[in-house]
C-alpha cells in the first residue's frame, strides 16, 4: 500500500510540475493574462456608491469590472490598445468570478462574444481610475 501511495504522490508531483511549467510558458509567451482582484477598489453608478469588484492585469491595460446590482451582476473588460484609445466590452452572459486571481488564454477569452456597447470615446482609463457609459446607459466609475 505504501509503494502505491508513494507512485501516486510521484505521479501527482510530476504533473504539478508540468502544470506550472505550461502556464509559466504561456504567461511569459503572453498567451495567458493573469487578472488580480483590486481590493480597495471603489465603484459608483451614476454617482452611488455600488458593489462589485476589479479585476485588473499587473500593467493596467486590461481590467474587468464587475457590478453587483440588486437581481444581476454584470461584467465589463477594459482594454487600452497600441495607440492609446480605450475600450470597453459587455461580457454577455459571462460574470468574473469573486477569485482573487483569475487566468485567461488568447484563444478563448471569457469576453470574446462582446455585447454592443455606447461609443467608445466616453471610456477613461488610467493607473488608478476608470470610467465608461455602461449598455444601459448609466455612467460607471471605478477607482483603485
Amino acid at each position: 500500500m505504501r509503494k502505491l501511495a508513494a507512485k501516486l504522490a510521484v505521479v501527482f508531483l510530476v504533473l504539478l510540475v508540468v502544470a506550472a511549467i505550461s502556464v509559466g510558458y504561456s504567461t511569459l509567451r503572453g498567451y495567458t493574462s493573469w487578472f488580480i482582484v483590486v481590493p480597495d477598489a471603489s465603484i459608483t453608478l451614476d454617482g452611488e456608491p455600488t458593489s462589485g469588484r476589479v479585476h485588473k492585469t499587473r500593467s493596467g491595460a486590461s481590467l474587468y469590472v464587475t457590478v453587483d446590482v440588486p437581481g444581476k451582476r454584470h461584467t465589463y473588460e477594459l482594454e487600452m490598445s497600441k495607440d492609446g484609445k480605450a475600450h470597453v466590452s459587455g461580457c454577455g452572459r459571462w460574470v468574473a468570478p469573486r477569485f482573487p486571481v483569475i487566468l485567461t488564454g488568447d484563444l478563448n477569452p471569457p469576453c470574446f462574444f462582446e455585447e454592443p456597447m455606447p461609443t467608445d470615446e466616453s471610456v477613461s482609463l488610467t493607473s488608478n481610475a476608470a470610467t465608461f457609459i455602461t449598455k444601459d446607459g448609466r455612467k460607471l466609475e471605478a477607482h483603485w
